[in-house]
């Protein structure tokens, strides 16, 4: 009786544990997306704004390499409005959520598209020769790599060189496409270009001897800044507010000579503190001119004002993604630290609508983990579509990388010595 029982027991469990694995495999392989290439919608508003007709200079090499375009993907449609009401608890005070900030990893499992999106996307890419680069742990972007030839044939875009203020530059010419089964996952493609945003700052650098003044010209010292905003209190109650314990993130694209903020440093009696330097991917070199005058300040003053902070200056070259958008992403991706500044701009107009996505989604997984993001509004002022230096505006326009609800912009200042006395006569210091 037995001898037969048993037999019939294990086949009875074997056909259901078939059905079951069949069961699941077949949900697997209804969740995946069935995606018909010929079946394609256009991302309209992903083409640069000098892509234009008149500095077109022909077609891109078609073995050219195109390095660390990003993918932007999209909140999960159930999850937005859960993303926002965790933004306002974490700044109300009276909330259980106030300050509670979450990691990358805990924002990608919160509000980020699922695992099965997320290998739809990257399978799609890698059946047309992309290498993946990176999947950000927030899961809202996808870095990834190739040559001209893949990128005409995945997105059905045409990658041309134009020649702007006499550099020459590459960019799809028109908006790419993507299988509209891909459409409500994938929000753009960034960056095909190699388009760079200007520098904020129209300062240069300084001379040996500053401090003397040149030509009747007065320089900013640090000392001078704290008493014009009345810092110093800070740096005298007990304890100190004056950076320790704390860490500022730099974005950059070039190296800068240590010696240089070393220089800085002692002149004005600040403490010892040298900047960490993090090369996000290749290294750029020391780009001199206005990227190396904008790098120094931003990583001199960062350290002058907070000169206990531990400053971590982030450096990503330029390919097809402009080197700010990857060093900002590192910072967040990375969670680097709680405060960080970029000092690099370009007017919304001019920005790809894909672009200005980006930003917005990245200044809004950087408030979730406690990341305030500082970003210069420009010395354009209301031309922000024009160059710092320039002698008129255009246009009006802003800062689209500092036009989000959830970055600070921060304005230039400008002291006018015509109205107010800042300084002592017999020095040249300030009162």
């Amino acid at each position: 009786m037995h001898s037969h029982t048993l037999p019939r027991t294990k086949l009875c469990l074997s056909a259901l544990l078939l059905l079951v694995l069949t069961g699941i495999l077949s949900l697997n392989a209804q969740a995946q997306r069935a995606i018909n290439d010929a079946d394609r919608v256009t991302l309209h508003g992903n083409t640069h704004a000098l892509a234009r007709a008149e500095f077109d200079r022909g077609s891109a090499p078609a073995s050219m390499p195109m390095k660390s375009m990003i993918m932007l993907l999209s909140v999960r449609p159930d999850a937005q409005t859960q993303l926002d009401q965790l933004l306002a608890e974490q700044q109300d005070p009276k909330s259980p959520n106030y300050h509670k900030w979450l990691t990358p990893a805990e924002f990608g499992l919160r509000f980020g598209p699922t695992d099965q999106d997320i290998a739809d996307a990257t399978n799609w890419l890698r059946r047309f020769g992309f290498k993946i680069e990176e999947v950000g742990s927030g899961r809202l972007w996808i870095n990834f790599s190739g040559d001209v030839q893949k990128v005409e044939r995945a997105f059905q875009t045409n990658i041309r060189m134009f020649e702007v203020n006499g550099k020459m530059h590459h960019a799809n010419a028109v908006d790419p496409s993507i299988p509209r089964a891909l459409t409500g996952l994938v929000k753009g493609i960034v960056s095909m270009n190699n388009f760079e945003k200007h520098p904020n700052s129209t300062a240069t650098q300084l001379p040996p001897d500053f401090n003397n003044g040149v030509g009747g010209q007065h320089f900013l010292a640090p000392g001078d800044f704290s008493i014009i905003y009345n810092v110093f209190p800070l740096y005298n109650q007990a304890p100190a507010i004056d950076g320790t314990g704390q860490a500022i993130a730099i974005v950059g694209r070039t190296d800068i000579n240590l010696a240089d903020v070393q220089y800085f440093r002692s002149f004005f009696g600040l403490p010892p503190n040298d900047p960490v330097f993090i090369h996000n991917g290749a290294d750029p070199g020391n780009l001199g001119g206005n990227e190396e005058t904008e790098a120094d300040l931003d990583v001199e003053w960062a350290g002058a004002i907070a000169k206990k902070a531990t400053v971590f200056f982030v450096i990503s070259q330029t390919t097809s993604t402009d080197g700010v958008d990857l060093s900002a992403q590192y910072i967040v991706n990375n969670n680097v630290a709680p405060v960080m500044s970029t000092s690099f701009g370009q007017c919304e107009f001019n920005l790809p609508a894909s672009e200005n996505a980006f930003w917005n989604s990245l200044w809004t997984q950087a408030a979730t983990q406690g990341i305030t993001a500082f970003v210069s509004a420009g010395d354009s002022g209301a031309a922000g579509c024009d160059l710092s230096g320039a002698a008129s505006g255009t246009q009006q326009g802003i800062n689209g990388v500092a036009s989000t609800p959830n970055n600070i912009a921060v304005g230039g200042t400008q002291f006018n010595e015509g109205t107010v006395n800042f300084w002592n006569a017999s020095n040249k210091l300030i009162d």
